[in-house]
C-alpha cells in the first residue's frame, strides 16, 4: 500500500460479524447501517441469486493472532473526503448449503486477504446546502439541518450520506492464488531426474535435453515480453488520452466500477451458455488483472476497451439440484462516458444522486438514467464510465 498515511483510526474487523449474520440470516437490513448504496446493492444482487438456487451461504473467518499488527490500514484524503483502506490476514472458510442443510459447495482460503474501503464526508452536508433535494414522501422542498435534511411539511427526516464512516468496498482475496501453477516448471525436471535414475537417459541425452529445453524457455520467454510490452504500451497509451482531459482519472475506480456493472448485470458473464434446460446465475466477486486495450471517440461518447479476469461463483441448475463453480473467467468489455467528463474527487464515484428527489442509486449503461424513485431523467453527461453497448 505505497499511498497515503498509516492509521488505526478505523478497524474495519468490526464488519465481520455484521457479514456474517447477514448471510446466515439472507437479509441485508442491519449490513445498511454500515455500508454504502453500491455496496448494499451488491449484497443484495448475490443474496437473490443464491435465493434463486434455494442456496444461502455460511461465512467462517478466522482472523490471523500470531500478527502484533492484525490490520494495515492507509487513510487518503483529498480535503473533502476521507477514505480508508484496510488489509487482514485471515483463514476463511465459505459454504453453500441448499435448503435440506447440504453442503453444494465450499471454498477455503488458508492465506486470504480480507480488503476492505471505507470513506466518509468532511463537509458537513453531502447535498449542496443552498439547492437541498425534494422529499420523498411529500416532494416539498427540504431544508438543512446539522447532518440531516428535515421536510418542514411533513416532519420527515433525511441522513446524509457518508457523513460517518461507510463501507464501500469488501472483498476476499487468495494470497497466493494461482501459485500452483508455478509447480508446473518444475514438472520436467522431476520426470527427467527420475529417467536418470532408472538409466533410462543417460549424462549426453540430459545435457541434450537441458540444452533443448534452455533454447525452447529462452523463445518464450521473449515471446512473453515482447507480448507483455505491447501490453503495457496500449494501456499506458489508453491512459494518456483519458488523463489529458481527466487528470484525476483512477484505474482503481475504474475497476470498482467495472465490479459494480457486473453484479448488477451478471448476464455478461453467461453470454454463450446454454440455459435452456437449465437456469445459470452468476456473482461477481472481483477484477484483476485490468488492462486497456483500445481508446475511441464516438459521437459524444469516449468509449474504452478493457480485458481482465473475473473472479465469480458460476450456478446452474435449479433448486434442489445446483451445481456451484468458483472460476476465473477472461472477459473483453467496453465502458463509456461523455466526453469531457471529469473523474469525481469528492466521493467514490460508484452512484448518482437524484436532483429531485435525492436517492442514491447506482448507473447502468449508456443513454438516460432512470431514477427508480420518482422516474426523473438524468442525462448521462452528469455520471462516471457505465457500460456501453450491452
Amino acid at each position: 500500500m505505497p499511498f497515503g498515511v498509516s492509521t488505526h483510526e478505523f478497524d474495519h474487523l468490526q464488519f465481520l460479524p455484521v457479514l456474517e449474520r447477514m448471510y446466515r440470516t439472507n437479509r441485508v437490513d442491519e449490513i445498511k447501517n454500515y455500508a454504502s448504496f453500491s455496496q448494499v446493492d451488491r449484497f443484495r444482487k448475490e443474496l437473490e441469486t443464491l435465493e434463486a438456487f434455494g442456496i444461502h451461504k455460511e461465512l467462517d473467518i478466522r482472523l490471523d493472532q500470531s500478527q502484533e499488527n492484525k490490520t494495515a490500514a492507509r487513510k487518503l484524503t483529498d480535503g473533502k473526503v476521507d477514505t480508508i483502506l484496510s488489509v487482514s490476514n485471515a483463514k476463511i472458510q465459505e459454504t453453500y448449503r441448499d435448503g435440506q442443510n447440504r453442503k453444494r459447495h465450499r471454498r477455503k482460503i488458508r492465506h486470504a486477504f480480507i480488503e476492505s474501503t471505507v470513506f466518509r464526508t468532511n463537509q458537513t452536508l453531502a447535498y449542496d446546502p443552498h439547492h437541498p433535494p425534494h422529499c420523498l414522501n411529500c416532494g416539498g422542498q427540504m431544508e438543512a439541518e446539522s447532518e440531516n435534511y428535515f421536510c418542514p411539511y411533513c416532519q420527515s427526516h433525511y441522513l446524509a450520506e457518508a457523513y460517518e464512516y461507510k463501507l464501500a468496498r469488501f472483498f476476499i482475496e487468495g494470497a497466493f492464488h494461482n501459485f500452483h501453477y508455478a509447480l508446473f516448471f518444475f514438472i520436467p525436471i522431476f520426470l527427467m531426474a527420475i529417467l536418470q535414475v532408472k538409466g533410462i537417459l543417460g549424462e549426453q541425452d540430459i545435457k541434450l535435453f537441458s540444452y533443448l529445453g534452455g533454447i525452447l524457455l529462452a523463445i518464450l520467454f521473449f515471446l512473453a515480453l515482447a507480448k507483455g510490452l505491447m501490453a503495457i504500451f496500449r494501456h499506458r497509451g489508453v491512459l494518456h488520452k483519458i488523463r489529458s482531459h481527466d487528470p484525476h482519472f483512477s484505474g482503481e475506480i475504474f475497476t470498482t466500477r467495472l465490479i459494480d456493472s457486473l453484479a448488477r448485470h451478471p448476464e455478461i458473464l453467461l453470454a454463450g451458455k446454454n440455459s435452456q434446460a437449465e437456469t445459470s446465475g452468476v456473482i461477481c466477486h472481483n477484477v484483476t488483472g485490468l488492462q486497456f486495450e483500445r481508446y475511441e471517440r464516438k459521437e459524444l461518447l469516449e468509449i474504452v476497451e478493457c480485458r481482465g479476469k473475473v473472479d465469480a461463483l458460476y450456478l446452474k441448475g435449479r433448486p434442489g439440484r445446483v451445481h456451484l463453480r468458483e472460476r476465473r473467467k477472461k472477459i473483453t468489455l467496453r465502458m463509456a462516458r461523455t466526453y469531457g467528463t471529469l473523474t469525481p474527487v469528492h466521493y467514490l464515484p460508484d452512484q448518482f444522486t437524484c436532483p429531485h428527489c435525492g436517492s442514491h442509486q447506482v448507473n447502468d449503461h449508456e443513454g438516460i438514467q432512470v431514477c427508480r424513485s420518482c422516474q426523473t431523467e438524468i442525462p448521462m453527461e452528469s455520471m462516471d464510465w457505465v457500460l456501453y453497448n450491452l
